[in-house]
């Protein structure tokens, strides 16, 4: 988190420390250039340059702030969107999307998986490892296949730009056959590209769910960024894939 935000405001933090740096040299070396320390010690234009140093740091810094304010809200800043899903007591599931931050999201598309789906359908083209990617090497022919089961479990969704503080429902899908589903977003917005994993399990209540959203691009220390996650009591953890 500390690499991030001095990516994002280190300019205006070396801007201000270096100018004060510069300031302060030029003081200590105007008083023993002159031999009369005591004399310019009391003297005005010292005075006057550090006083002027920090009115150049402070005004520095301000402008800094403000241009960093304007880039989060062109950029998106930290600004995410969520997917939440909202099982009804009819055949559909409805997802809703929610944005979250101070900045708007912008340029947003979404590539829904029906992870679950998609991995059945891996194993009934022989793939059984049934997973995203197949661990063994694919004949031109096994890539055209698994390239037409993944067009008929992906949905593509261009949302555009999100304002903050804003929610509605963005997708909806028959409701699944099976007691667990798993369901994947993989958002792209200007500010970044996030990846949203949801899970959802029936008990004898109804649905129950956990998701889990990380920044996939750019990465912090080389690996995905967690930004939110939740888990409705009740849904059993031992599912997970990052319990």
């Amino acid at each position: 988190m500390l690499g991030q935000w001095f990516s994002a405001h280190g300019a205006t933090v070396l801007i201000f420390v270096g100018g004060g740096l510069a300031a302060i040299s030029a003081f200590v070396s105007e008083r023993r250039a002159s031999g009369q320390r005591e004399l310019r010690r009391k003297g005005r234009w010292p005075t006057l340059i550090l006083v002027g140093a920090l009115i150049g740091g402070f005004g520095a810094l301000w402008a800094g702030y403000g241009q960093d304010r304007l880039f989060d809200y062109i950029s998106g800043g930290d600004s995410y969107i969520l997917f939440i899903p909202m099982p009804l007591p009819d055949s559909s599931l409805k997802f809703l999307v929610m944005q979250q931050g101070k900045s708007p999201a912008y340029d947003v598309m979404v590539d829904v998986i029906d992870v679950t789906k998609w991995q059945d359908g891996l194993r009934a083209e022989g793939f059984p490892s049934g997973k995203d990617v197949p661990t063994h090497p694919m004949t031109p022919q096994e890539w055209n296949v698994y390239w037409k089961v993944l067009r008929t479990t992906r949905t593509t969704l261009n949302l555009g730009n999100i304002t903050p503080g804003a929610s509605r429902v963005a997708w909806e899908a028959p409701a699944p056959s099976s007691d667990d589903q798993h369901y994947d977003f993989r958002i792209w917005a200007r500010n970044g590209v996030f990846s949203e994993q949801v899970f959802m399990h029936r008990n004898s209540l109804g649905w129950v769910w956990a998701w889990r959203l990380e920044r996939t691009s750019p990465q912090v220390g080389g690996r995905p960024q967690k930004i939110d996650e939740q888990i409705v009591q009740g849904f059993p953890k031992e599912k997970l894939p990052w319990k």
